[in-house]
């Protein structure tokens, strides 16, 4: 399994963000389960949100947003209040903020692989034992 981050699918939908690694993961999905934490959808709308205001995106963000929701990613079913204790400490840990945490609590629980654009976020996946 993969767990996908904001960060990579960001990559997916705005142009700039595009790299061949967002593209290889995407590309991975035809072929492999992902699985994101339930904040996902909120932090990506949040970017389309942003990236609209600042006139980054050729279409209304949420035809880019129902885009993603058309990929086969599946959101965690843990519930955060239960999730959240681990990812605090994994904050503290690896001095990530706790929504950053979410995604490798997630991938440390599925014994997924993680996939990020975030240097620190893939540092502290590292340094935990995640692929």
């Amino acid at each position: 399994m993969l767990v996908i981050d904001a960060s990579v699918a960001l990559g997916w939908l705005l142009d700039d963000e595009r790299t061949a690694a967002s593209l290889k993961w995407l590309d991975q999905l035809r072929h492999q389960r992902a699985l994101v934490p339930a904040h996902f959808w909120l932090e990506v709308g949040n970017a389309l949100h942003v990236a609209a205001r600042r006139k980054r995106l050729a279409h209304p963000p949420l035809t880019v947003f129902d885009s993603l929701r058309r990929l086969p990613l599946t959101a965690d079913t843990e519930s955060p209040a239960i999730t959240a204790r681990e990812a605090i400490e994994l904050a503290a840990r690896y001095d990530l903020t706790v929504y950053d945490a979410a995604y490798l609590e997630l991938a440390l629980r599925t014994r997924s692989s993680l996939a990020t654009h975030d240097a620190a976020l893939a540092a502290a996946a590292q340094q935990a034992g995640v692929g």
